[in-house]
Parts: structure tokens; C-alpha cells; sequence
């Protein structure tokens, strides 16, 4: 069987992800195996036709192909988005159609999930039969388990594969949406606000997404808008990691980003993302926007902001894209002043939305209003913390710093009741009398600091 790595790594071939592909090519060398590094080679293949065509052909001789890659902010890396992006401008959807697939993706676990849908979801659109996912932590091919499941999850694609069995589709095909907006006799009232507004988007390829950008711009007496297509950004991340110890990013002072990032996000109190859905996510500009502001590694560029969502495209087929905005925000410490969409496909409709929109992300800002975390903003911060505090330290000594200042090292057992009463609590409710009676009062005894407050309001 002819077996394609299709690695997205920045890093090629000394990547973190590349060895669990290298580790399978040795434990099954009766198979023929290849690589392509569209992570590294992105620039070669996107300007050059023929490096492209290489790839496509590459593809077209393979029997499965194996997605390869490290997860960036909350999804595939740029160089990967893009890849995909090329194959559906370049029509070249053909050469994967019927092939079998899979992905192995390595990370800290943050939201992961998210860019296993992505990958998975893409597969399909591009007519795969996609087999299975694998999500180790990005060291544990040192662990014996792990290679073993490593193994196991192999065996069971490859014998997919060559036994041809069905596949079932996980995601709905997402549906078309050829709304052109006008925002020309719109209402332009104005939200009487001091907030510096920030408004993000990429008119590339839609006329639409500058429309909305500019419509909302229009909402308010402070605001900015700045277009990811005139911005000059060299390059994605490279993971090079450099950034770990000062924050310096090795593109700094060869482009514009990190200006760009310090004005339109760090500057500002309300931010206003606006795109067009491309491939069950923004365009790929957007995502070399998120990846570069890698260079504050894990620390909340957005924490205490209002953010508003406008997506141009049919958002409600596409939830893993509603998962990303939430994540992002959230673990950012943002708040989400609302999200909305163009798929009512109404002019008037959707210039209501953004006004509503534009107002509330006013209010809030007023009241300073920042919505309780769910799991995804609670759960993602954790993993931070924990693996700051650990092993991710060495390396990253800036966010060290700035978790420490910040006392984001919240653990519980570094409260002390957490360490003295609690155990002692939960020794004596061993005590049968004492469990009996807790049990009698429990109801009442969990709600009797609320109702206080509440009594008192």
C-alpha cells in the first residue's frame, strides 16, 4: 500500500509530529512510504505551479493519506489552512476523492478537538473516506502505551484501507452562501461611546466582509478598521520558539505584524472580527493573524475586551467554527459581545444584527461586563497554568513571569483551608453520626450563603 504523510509542521522534518509518522514507517516498512512537507514548503508550493502540481500528483499515486501536524491556536497551523485553501482555488479536489485518510496531531491538549473536526470535516468535503484521529500530548511517543496504541491505531486504518470498508460521514456538507451585502441606505446610528474599537477583517476574494467591517466602523466615534490583505505579514509561525524568553518574534522588523497586533488588539477595548466562512473556517490570512500573535506565547491578549463576531456564510452548518470563537475568546479571558451571520441572506436583517451587535458591545464595555467561563474557557486556562508551571517554564520563561506576577498559579492546595480544614471535613464525615446529620441539613446547608445575598438584594 502507498502510504502519503502530508506534513504541516513549519518545522519539516525535526518536528515534534514527524516522529510518530517516522516511528510507523519503521514498524511497517512492507508498506511504501512518502512525505510531503506542505508546512515547510508552502511558500515554494503556493508560488510555484509545478511544486504544487508535485504535491497534487503525489496525492493522486497515493492509497492513504495521513494528515501530519501540531495544533496552532486552536486549529491546523496557517501553512496547513492554506494548503487546503490552494487544493479547492485550484480545483484539484480529485486527486484526494476516495482516498482513505487520517490524522495524527500532536499538542497540550488545548482545545484539540477543534482541529481534529477541522481536518476531519475537510476530509470529507474533499470526498475521503477519513478512518480515525490520533491526539497524543507531544512526548508521548516515549511512553510504551502509547506506542503501542500508536501501533494499534495504524493496524486498524491500513486494514481499512485494504479491506475497503465503508466509512460513514460524521459532517454535514456545508452549504453555499452567495450573499453579496450592501450596506448603502443602511441605518448609521452612531453608539455615543469613548471606546477605542478595533475592527479586523480580510477583504480578499469578498467584497462582502469590507461592507460589514465598514458598516460597523461607521457604529461608532473611535474606531479603525484594518484589512489583513494590506497588511505585511512575511510569513507564519515557524515554532521556533523564540519568542519563549523575551516575547521577540524572529520576524521583527522584517514586517508589520506585531505594530499591527499592538494597535488593533492590544490598543483597543472593543475588537470586531470579520471574514467569510472558507473551509469550515475563516480565510487563511485569519489564521496567519492568530498564529502570529503566538509572540506572547500564552499570555491573554485580550483579557477585559468586548469582542463581536461577523461571519459572512452559513455559521449555524458549521458549528466547530462557533466552538473556535467561544474557545478563543474565553480562554483570552474576552468577553463575547455576540456573534452573528449573513445566512438569513437578507440586506436589511443583517445590517440590523450588526447594529444590535455594535450596541451591545457598547453597554457592555460601559459596564465593564465580562460572562462566566464555560469548560472551554475555565478547562483551556488549567492547561495553561499547569503546564507553565511545569515542564513548558524552560522554555517559556516569559509567561512564567507572567503567570507568577499575575498569581495565575492558582492551584487549590495553595489556599490554606484547601490543605487543613477541608481533609479534616472530610475525615469526619466518615463518622456515621456526623455523615447522618449532614445528610439531613445538606439542601439547606448549600444554599444558606446565597439566600443571605439574596435576601439582602
Amino acid at each position: 500500500m502507498k502510504i502519503l504523510v502530508l506534513h504541516g509542521s513549519p518545522k519539516g522534518e525535526d518536528s515534534v509530529t514527524m516522529q510518530y509518522s517516522k516511528f510507523l514507517m519503521k514498524k511497517f516498512p512492507e508498506h511504501q512510504w512518502a512525505v510531503e512537507n506542505i508546512g515547510s514548503m508552502i511558500n515554494a508550493i503556493e508560488k510555484d505551479a509545478a511544486r504544487f502540481d508535485a504535491v497534487i500528483d503525489s496525492v493522486r499515486g497515493a492509497d492513504f493519506i495521513i494528515w501530519s501536524f501540531p495544533v496552532y491556536v486552536l486549529l491546523v497551523p496557517y501553512q496547513v489552512k492554506r494548503f487546503v485553501e490552494l487544493v479547492f482555488e485550484r480545483n484539484s479536489i480529485d486527486a484526494f476523492k476516495g482516498k482513505y485518510a487520517a490524522a495524527i496531531m500532536t499538542s497540550i491538549h488545548y482545545q484539540d478537538h477543534i482541529a481534529k473536526n477541522y481536518i476531519y470535516a475537510v476530509s470529507e468535503d474533499m470526498g475521503m473516506n477519513y478512518c480515525a484521529s490520533f491526539t497524543p500530548e507531544m512526548n508521548d511517543l516515549m511512553k510504551d502505551n502509547i506506542r503501542k496504541g500508536l501501533l494499534t491505531f495504524a493496524t486498524n486504518i491500513f486494514s481499512d484501507c485494504e479491506l475497503k470498508n465503508p466509512v460513514s460521514r460524521a459532517f454535514n456538507t456545508p452549504k453555499e452562501n452567495s450573499f453579496v451585502y450592501n450596506s448603502t441606505g443602511a441605518q448609521n446610528a452612531v453608539n455615543d461611546s469613548s471606546a477605542r474599537v478595533r475592527i479586523i477583517y480580510d477583504s480578499t476574494g469578498n467584497s462582502s466582509v469590507k461592507e460589514a467591517a465598514l458598516y460597523i466602523a461607521s457604529r461608532y466615534n473611535n474606531a479603525v478598521a484594518g484589512d489583513l490583505a494590506e497588511v505585511n505579514i512575511k510569513g507564519g509561525c515557524l515554532g521556533c520558539l523564540r519568542c519563549g524568553l523575551k516575547s521577540e518574534c524572529v520576524y521583527d522588523g522584517t514586517d508589520d505584524y506585531r505594530a499591527f497586533h499592538q494597535k488593533m488588539i492590544m490598543d483597543a477595548d472593543i475588537v470586531f472580527f470579520v471574514g467569510e466562512i472558507r473551509d469550515r473556517y475563516f480565510s487563511s490570512k485569519f489564521k496567519l493573524f492568530f498564529d502570529r500573535s503566538f509572540y506572547r506565547n500564552h499570555m491573554p491578549s485580550l483579557s477585559g475586551k468586548q469582542t463581536g463576531w461577523v461571519v459572512l456564510g452559513e455559521l449555524s452548518s458549521i458549528p466547530n467554527i462557533r466552538q473556535f470563537i467561544e474557545a478563543y475568546s474565553e480562554v483570552s479571558q474576552a468577553n463575547i459581545a455576540g456573534i452573528v451571520s449573513s445566512e438569513s441572506n437578507d440586506q436589511q436583517a443583517f445590517s440590523n444584527d450588526i447594529d444590535l451587535l455594535s450596541e451591545r458591545a457598547a453597554f457592555f464595555y460601559k459596564e465593564k461586563f465580562i460572562a462566566p467561563d464555560t469548560f472551554l474557557g475555565n478547562g483551556g486556562r488549567r492547561i495553561f497554568r499547569d503546564e507553565i508551571w511545569s515542564f513548558m517554564r524552560v522554555i517559556f520563561s516569559a509567561d512564567y513571569k507572567f503567570y507568577k506576577k499575575n498569581k495565575k498559579f492558582d492551584f487549590p492546595t495553595r489556599k490554606l483551608v484547601n490543605r487543613t480544614v477541608i481533609p479534616l471535613l472530610a475525615w469526619l464525615m466518615r463518622i456515621p453520626a456526623l455523615r447522618n446529620g449532614m445528610n439531613k441539613n445538606l439542601k439547606k446547608g448549600m444554599i444558606a450563603g446565597l439566600s443571605k445575598i439574596v435576601n439582602e438584594a
